[in-house]
């Protein structure tokens, strides 16, 4: 499903911004808050949020916390400090945030709540806090801490899958053009864009492709039609004269008309297999011309053998 929601916002537009993370599948801007000195990066299509050094990340929560409450999310820690976890914040201000409202998860010191205080190694861990439990009301902030003053830059603590809902109430999927269909998964209207916010096709990329093969589908016919009795076959006169007139092949675009269009690869590529087969045509004539030539000089040459014998005779 969080792959379907990242392909929806592709789809209908809406885009990530370089500091987006998602939460309960939406969008929302990290910043740093008062007590940081860090940096953070959003990876995953935005699903996860790296943070590197002594750092504390918030983004705008603006949720009222109940006694039904859940917070969800997966960590992982690599470079163990001294506080590990999330805090509902309403204030942005150095050390006047509280420590009961502090999820901690791991860590050297005991800092806020350490009910979940577990997490060991530097493998992926879940965790689901019923945070209706230990506090209620509203808060602005979700803040996301990494604290390590010794070496911070040997931290990195990693945060995604961050859901917050309502026991019993889980959080509504986005409308999605999508479908899934078994292992497969399509769309039937909009577009995709890959390293672009404009596609301008159902697939556009900017970019690199690389793949082991390619299948184009014809839209235009295959060029055997050269090859019937009826196909007018420039002579290689016009072609020339074609080529000092407009600098490229006949049928075939200019460079600056590519350069400004792009190339469609079915089409050229049929294009090109018409060239090569009217040169098989050009060969085949010019191997003919030359088959009656060397007959030709064939005949020329036993006849002047035997005007030769006649003259030596006489």
């Amino acid at each position: 499903m969080r792959t379907l929601l990242v392909l929806f916002f592709l789809v209908t537009g809406i885009s990530f911004g370089q500091d987006d993370l998602l939460i309960n599948g939406t969008p929302v801007t990290v910043i740093s808050h008062a007590q940081d000195a860090g940096s953070f990066e959003i990876q995953d299509n935005g699903n996860t949020i790296k943070i590197d050094g002594d750092a504390w990340k918030k983004t705008e929560l603006n949720y009222s916390v109940t006694e039904n409450t859940i917070l969800e999310f997966d960590v992982r820690i690599v470079g163990l400090g001294e506080i590990h976890g999330i805090l509902f914040d309403n204030d942005n201000a150095i050390g006047n945030f509280d420590r009961t409202r502090m999820f901690q998860v791991a860590g050297s010191q005991n800092w806020g709540l350490s009910d979940f205080q577990n997490y060991t190694g530097t493998d992926w861990v879940s965790f689901r806090i019923p945070v209706g439990d230990f506090f209620t009301g509203d808060f602005t902030y979700l803040v996301f801490v990494a604290n390590k003053d010794n070496d911070p830059d040997t931290q990195q603590s990693f945060y995604r899958n961050i859901r917050l809902f309502e026991n019993g109430v889980e959080p509504t999927s986005q409308p999605t053009a999508w479908i899934v269909n078994g292992n497969d998964i399509h769309f039937n209207s909009g577009n995709v864009g890959v390293g672009t916010s404009t596609p301008d096709a159902p697939l556009t990329i900017k970019g690199r492709i690389h793949a082991e093969e390619v299948k184009v589908d014809l839209s235009v016919p295959a060029p055997d039609y050269v090859f019937h009795k009826e196909y007018r076959l420039n002579t290689l006169r016009e072609v020339e004269n074609f080529i000092r007139e407009n600098g490229h092949l006949p049928n075939i675009p200019s460079a600056e008309d590519m350069e400004r269009h792009g190339v469609e690869l079915g089409n050229m590529e049929m294009k090109l297999l018409e060239k090569i087969e009217e040169l098989t045509l050009y060969v085949i004539e010019l191997n003919q011309t030359l088959e009656l030539q060397g007959k030709t000089n064939r005949e020329l040459h036993k006849r002047l053998k035997k005007m030769e014998s006649i003259l030596y005779q006489e």
